[in-house]
């Protein structure tokens, strides 16, 4: 178990004209993370410095980035020295050529739009037109209203169009067919106009749809194609010319790009200093957290950089303050696939003892446990090894269950499900449910115990001593667990005194929860009285079901033999190659599928059991300043 590094409440009093520097210098310590919520110096301090400098500096930030994206281009971005913040007439110059160039860009950019939506129209046109190649006709006739003449184009589902034509002729029409596609048929309809609307029922108890002609098509299809071929040629050509103007564009405004680009990165830190700096006429705050080992380095950074002094204040942060605090916690590099783990729990609370150790030990132990065996622990660690490529950083997790399987294989006595050829160093499961299934009790038992403990130490810490001390899963939880572990002791080696100690520490336990229910809950008395004897109750059986919830941890190792044993038991049946074929299958089957469930299983004891009970996960991650080197606005991720 970790905790975070210690961090320091951070005041930076200084100049407000050094602003901008020190927001620069802080940037290149990497360990400044600025406090937005301060409230502290907002009275007296009402201003944010280097406004006109900010202003100036978000407006080029926005003309780069739309000319970096318009131009297309990856910057050949050279190493970023962090020597000076470039001073307000040189970002007032580099910005009104900024706005030049992006006057320029813009204009391209609309012509490359209006391109591009010619195009897209035109292929829109020709795909419509490509229905219409089989009419040798002029198709705007077809659009036109005729005085007794009724033309339509439409279609139909393929097989209704025999029965159509029969019933069309029956009504004076004649049905022309033109193209067909995926069992549906275009088709022409004429007839004598006076006969429309009784054509208009057999059409629709054909399933007859109309089909749009378009108001450009005003010729014939093979005209109109020609003319299509023509225009989109012409576009092409016109689209090509304007992507050889912006090469050249790029070319010519390289160097300045990559000047604008650093310039703006030095600057940047000030822009994400936000309101963690105020000022006032020529005094000014920067205010953060810093952690604490850093916190005299960083001092004599500006103190060096700067040319006039700067005012330090510094204090540790107080238990209200918390929430507010950024959590800084250094793993090593084996430990990153359990950090990842936790974090989709969340982020731990400044203050709050850190589960990826705990979670790291107790998942590989749990693992092993469940599906004990030498060989497929093996077989786990060769495949974490052979693929460390792919699985990466998770490679040390597959590696570490393997090794845990390879452990309680031996303690077992099972090598690849034959538990004939090592002397156990303790005994198969299978030999001992009962047993097996105690063990799994007990460490239910010291599972759910340690994370009421460190549940109580987090509240301390929080200084929350109400629920630490009287909540359901602080210290009344212990005092209840204790008595059921007792008491399922005492009763298997029938002490009768020890069954009376745990029977008297319940009604101490549930005095203290009754007492955290009763004052927590808002309601009147006669509802209040209800809902603290149903919380009770609720509290005292969640308790003995989560304990029992660990007897997985007995089952799923007694069910890994048995799957074996059935393994076995199959492959008897066949003859020499059958069996060592049956063999080799059903073991691969019991590592992928039965060990992706016990997995499963081990996650959810893990953060239904573990995780739920005392880890917060509402804390801040650490977002220091930092000099970013990617063209792009540096972003918090």
């Amino acid at each position: 178990m970790l905790q975070a590094l210690s961090m320091k409440r951070t005041t930076f009093h200084l100049m407000t004209d050094e602003v901008p520097h020190a927001a620069l210098i802080l940037a290149k310590t990497g360990v400044f993370s600025p406090d937005h919520k301060n409230e502290e110096y907002t009275k007296d301090l009402t201003s944010v410095p280097a406004k006109e400098y900010r202003e100036l500096y978000q407006s080029a930030q926005n003309r780069f980035d739309k000319i970096y994206a318009h131009l297309s281009i990856d910057l050949p971005i050279p190493a970023l020295q962090a020597d000076g913040v470039p001073t307000i007439e040189k970002l007032r110059s580099m910005n009104e050529w900024l706005t030049s160039l992006w006057a320029v860009c813009s204009e391209c950019e609309e012509h490359q739009r209006k391109i591009d939506e010619e195009i897209n129209l035109i292929l829109s046109l020709r795909k419509s037109l490509h229905y219409f190649s089989g009419l040798e006709m002029n198709l705007q006739q077809l659009q036109q209203k005729k005085t007794f003449l009724d033309l339509q184009v439409g279609l139909v589902p393929e097989e209704n169009l025999s029965r159509l034509r029969q019933a069309a002729g029956l009504a004076g029409y004649i049905i022309e067919v033109f193209h067909r596609e995926k069992r549906q048929v275009h088709i022409l309809v004429a007839g004598l106009l006076e006969n429309k609307e009784n054509m208009q029922s057999v059409l629709h108890a054909a399933g007859y749809r109309t089909f749009p002609i378009p108001e450009a098509f005003d010729n014939t299809p093979e005209v109109l194609n020609a003319e299509l071929t023509k225009r989109y040629e012409a576009l092409l050509a016109d689209r090509q010319e304007h992507t050889k103007e912006r090469f050249k564009r790029v070319n010519e405004n390289m160097d300045d790009l990559i000047a604008c680009w650093r310039t703006l990165k030095l600057i940047e830190p000030l822009h994400l200093l936000g309101t963690a700096t105020r000022s006032r006429g020529d005094l000014a705050i920067i205010h953060g957290w810093i952690p604490e080992e850093q916190l005299d380095s960083v001092t004599d950074m500006l103190g060096d950089a700067l040319t006039y002094p700067v005012h330090v204040e510094s204090h540790t942060p107080a238990a209200d303050e918390y929430d507010r605090v950024p959590t800084v916690i250094r793993y090593p590099r084996w430990m990153m696939p359990f950090v990842t783990l936790t974090r989709s729990y969340g982020t731990p609370r400044y203050g709050e003892i850190d589960p990826s150790w705990l979670f790291a030990i107790s998942s590989i132990l749990l693992f092993g446990i469940m599906f004990g065996d030498v060989g497929h622990g093996a077989v786990l660690l060769a495949s974490a090894l052979i693929f460390r490529k792919v699985l990466r950083s998770f490679t040390f997790l597959i590696a570490a269950n393997g090794i845990s399987s390879i452990f309680f294989g031996f303690v077992y006595g099972s090598i690849f499900g034959d538990e004939h050829l090592i002397t156990p160093l303790w005994q198969s499961p299978l030999h001992h449910p009962t047993t097996v299934l105690l063990i799994a009790i007990y460490i239910g038992i010291a599972f759910v115990g340690l994370a009421m403990l460190i549940n109580i130490y987090n509240l301390l810490t929080m200084n929350d001593r109400l629920r630490a001390l009287f909540s359901p899963g602080g210290l009344p939880g212990v005092l209840a667990l204790t008595a059921l572990m007792l008491m399922f002791y005492a009763s298997l080696s029938n002490q009768q005194t020890i069954i009376a100690f745990a029977i008297l520490l319940i009604p101490a336990a549930l005095a203290m929860m009754a007492h955290y229910l009763w004052k927590t809950t808002e309601a009147p008395v006669n509802e209040k009285l209800f809902i603290v004897v149903i919380e009770l109750f609720e509290s005292l059986t969640s308790l003995i079901s989560n304990v029992l919830s660990f007897l997985r941890v007995g089952a799923f190792s007694l069910n890994h033999v048995a799957l074996m044993l059935a393994v076995f038991a199959m492959a008897e049946m066949l003859p020499d190659t059958g069996y060592w074929i049956v063999i080799v299958l059903g073991n691969l089957f019991v590592i992928g599928f039965e060990g992706a469930i016990v997995m499963i299983q081990v996650l959810r004891l893990e953060y239904y059991e573990g995780l739920s009970r005392y880890f917060h996960g509402d804390g801040n991650l650490f977002k220091p300043l930092k000099l970013s080197e990617s063209p792009t606005p540096y972003q918090y991720r």
